[in-house]
């Protein structure tokens, strides 16, 4: 499991937990401009990182990012984490004190942030509008693991350990989305699932699972 103890530092409040997630961010991104792994097109925006809305925190235990729309004239992203509490025994506050990174590039740079941004700037009209969560999941995974390949997560460091968690888990996501939605699985059943196959804790599990509840395909993407 994510253990905060094996963090650098633990942020001592949530201004500091927020200060922690920008400067990983800056880091992960002079990392990807020196070794050229991707292209910063000049249209992109900054990427913000803001504290969960409580409203949200039923179905988004890990937080969410909002990406700039097809239209908008701001193209400013933004990622919102989860109310900080060093106690938490929620799998995503955890990894985070650990190390955020991960989590963070998968929503960010490269991950969905980037892309899509790059998607909103497509010639084709159609590809615009064209939202393939299989896509967009996919490339946010192979960030991920792109960014462990190319030594910014040394072997046996947190943030490695946390790739192969995160992949635990979502492979736990098929089943939950496939049963649920057929009727084979109670809710209860999910989140158990997700428990004891993903790896997490209760209000992760229950969170996840009433996100798999209240969006029917995009777990399993």
């Amino acid at each position: 499991d994510p253990d905060p103890k094996r963090a650098a530092n633990i942020p001592p409040d949530q201004a500091s937990f927020l200060k922690a997630y920008e400067s990983r961010e800056a880091d992960m991104i002079n990392f990807l401009k020196a070794n050229n792994l991707v292209t910063f097109p000049d249209y992109l925006g900054p990427f913000q990182i803001r504290q969960l809305p409580e409203a949200f925190k039923p179905t988004s235990p890990g937080g969410f990012m909002n990406p700039p729309g097809v239209y908008d004239k701001d193209p400013t992203g933004f990622y919102f984490i989860p109310t900080y509490d060093p106690e938490s025994k929620n799998f995503y506050i955890r990894a985070a004190i650990e190390d955020p990174r991960p989590i963070l590039g998968h929503e960010g740079i490269p991950g969905h942030f980037l892309q899509l941004s790059i998607a909103n700037h497509l010639s084709d009209e159609i590809r615009r509008q064209h939202e393939d969560t299989v896509f967009i999941e996919g490339w946010a995974l192979y960030g991920e693991e792109m960014l462990m390949r190319t030594g910014l997560y040394p072997n046996n460091s947190p943030a490695q350990g946390q790739i192969l968690r995160l992949s635990r888990y979502r492979a736990a996501r098929i089943g939950v989305d496939v049963n649920l939605h057929t009727g084979r699985w109670s809710f209860e059943q999910a989140v158990k699932y997700f428990m004891d196959a993903g790896g997490l804790d209760r209000e992760a599990a229950e969170g996840e699972a009433a996100g798999a509840a209240s969006s029917p395909t995009q777990k399993i993407s």
